[in-house]
């Protein structure tokens, strides 16, 4: 999930009742709750480097312990060396609970980012395999709505408060109606958005839920209820897949079937059925009559084994197939070799690949392939 998710979450579990454990426990909650991607830090070292290492091992048991115990003495240290030199009365940090609460919050985070279709690895460094749950896009208004607004009943009660939801809130809805995904989200969801909005505004107004602990408490059952219902979505959508492809191309062998979230609608999902020589790829709605692969996208897998046996040896093409779960192939020729497009159909992340005749790769990289020509124009030089 993005991080707005994460931080929400956890200041939505500090008040509910971990804010009580220990001093600083608020702080250490969001930190905690955002603190196993700081593997972005490897994008400095370009996006081979990101790919490989992004949801690897702080995003696992192993790490989420060593973080929660550096977190935590973190924490306790500016206690002992700030917080209580500036105000002696205060009451001191407890090291045992901050570990809890550290643990708790990087817990959260592991359980969001699996319920989208980016996945996890929970069991490195002994195992990579990818865990994923697909029933949630990588940035849900509903969350930040079931979760942003218990924070609104809670806390806006000062006009710094008031103002901080109000931009919040501006900001997200402008992201509904114009950010790249906008097209794609449908009238009725951006309706649903600004009722939902109301109907948090008129909770706060009608002080229902304050003071206590009360509106985090709800907020984090209607998460769970809301995970449950996409979960039965998304079963749906599933068996709608199988059986609509089945009744489409009866006897065509499935390799492999899955369905994504789509942004901000839990009835639309997105369909990819492979086939040992295709895949196909469609939107399915669970509230209307199946769709199936009439409407998709067909891709045809390339046959050329050493080719591809060529890529899958290189350090980028390593780390994008141990990434892409349904790759999409291109493959052009030319005079001079060969320009490979790789793509992961959960995304628009790419891959590029210049082979020469001999199928020696010569060039490799994320994004775009650059023109043969100009690349060959760079090596004269």
């Amino acid at each position: 999930m993005e991080n707005l998710t994460h931080a929400l979450t956890g200041a939505v579990m500090s008040r509910a009742g971990l804010d009580r454990l220990t001093p600083l426990a608020t702080p250490t909650l969001i930190l905690a709750a955002n603190l196993p991607d700081i593997d972005t830090i490897t994008l400095l070292f370009g996006q081979r480097s990101y790919f490989h290492h992004h949801r690897g091992i702080t995003h696992s048991l192993v790490g989420l312990l060593v973080l929660a115990i550096l977190l935590s003495l973190t924490v306790h240290f500016y206690d002992r060396r700030v917080r209580l030199k500036n105000n002696s009365h205060a009451k001191p940090t407890r090291p045992s609970r901050l570990f809890v609460v550290s643990l708790l919050g990087l817990l959260s985070h592991l359980l969001l980012d699996y319920t989208n279709n980016y996945g996890v690895r929970p069991w490195l460094p002994f195992d990579g395999s990818w865990y994923t749950a697909d029933i949630v896009f990588i940035a849900d208004p509903w969350l930040w709505l079931i979760l942003g607004g218990a924070l609104f009943v809670l806390t806006a009660n000062n006009f710094k408060a008031v103002a901080f939801w109000s931009l919040l809130a501006t900001a997200l809805s402008l992201l509904l109606f114009y950010s790249r995904v906008a097209s794609s989200i449908p009238r009725a969801a951006q309706v649903a958005w600004f009722i939902g909005l109301a109907l948090v505004l008129l909770i706060r107004i009608s002080g229902a839920g304050r003071p206590g602990s009360k509106p985090a408490i709800i907020s984090l059952i209607l998460t769970v209820l809301y995970w449950l219902s996409l979960t039965v979505s998304h079963g749906v959508a599933l068996e709608r897949a199988r059986a609509s492809f089945a009744a489409r191309l009866p006897g065509e062998p499935v390799v492999s079937i899955s369905a994504f979230a789509m942004p901000a609608n839990p009835f639309n999902w997105r369909c990819i059925v492979e086939t040992p020589t295709t895949i196909h790829m469609w939107n399915e709605s669970v509230l209307k009559g199946a769709t199936g692969p009439a409407a998709s996208s067909l891709y045809y897998k390339p046959q050329d084994r050493r080719l591809l046996q060529q890529i899958e040896a290189t350090a980028t093409g390593k780390v994008f197939l141990n990434f892409a779960r349904h790759t999409q192939v291109e493959i052009k020729r030319d005079d001079s070799g060969y320009s490979v497009h790789m793509r992961d159909l959960r995304f628009n992340l790419t891959t590029h690949f210049l082979l020469d005749n001999n199928l020696n790769v010569i060039a490799e990289g994320f994004g775009s392939a650059p023109e043969r020509s100009s690349f060959r124009a760079s090596v004269d030089e």
